[in-house]
């Protein structure tokens, strides 16, 4: 864990500028692995990391697969080639290409870390990880890895109360 110092929504750095200030206080050779917080899901993230590990150097995110293309329309939706890689990431489309989306759950390998800096140089959006996904996706190698079970967003009050009544009872088909 890395903190970034601030104390308000005023001077927050923004995820992908926090995520810099990471890669400059760790080794660089170590791997980042980046959970949002807003996320809540069921799944073995070591299984996540163990499948990511497989792909290094390249990038990984892990992806859940929604029930329907309507359930999608908010979040970073993605398609894939047989190899699990991403060939589209595509941010709160109406028209999703896919019912799978992107999770706030990335695998950073070490080696492809200095492309944090390069993005916000080349003036890449500070504060939303979904750009700097559509920026590695165009630029190179991405994969995604399905996870099974429960995933939830929490990016609302009523997202919220949906945990509270359904986590207690989440199976392998629930979330949203």
């Amino acid at each position: 864990m890395v903190d970034d110092g601030t104390a308000s929504v005023e001077t927050r750095l923004g995820a992908i500028r926090d995520l810099a200030l990471a890669r400059r206080s760790t080794d660089p050779g170590d791997d980042l692995l980046v959970v949002g917080t807003d996320n809540l899901f069921r799944w073995s993230l070591a299984r996540f990391v163990q499948e990511a590990r497989r792909h290094a150097p390249k990038p990984s995110l892990a992806l859940w697969r929604a029930k329907s293309l309507d359930a999608v329309k908010e979040f970073g939706v993605v398609t894939r080639d047989p190899t699990m890689r991403v060939t589209a990431f595509v941010e709160k489309s109406s028209q999703p290409p896919s019912a799978e989306v992107a999770l706030c759950v990335y695998f950073f390998p070490g080696p492809m870390c200095g492309d944090i800096q390069r993005f916000l140089d080349g003036g890449g959006n500070p504060d939303a990880p979904g750009y700097f996904l559509e920026w590695l996706v165009r630029r190179g190698e991405v994969y995604g890895i399905m996870m099974p079970g429960a995933w939830y967003d929490i990016g609302s009050l009523d997202s919220y109360q949906t945990v509270l009544k359904e986590w207690p009872q989440a199976g392998e088909e629930s979330g949203v």
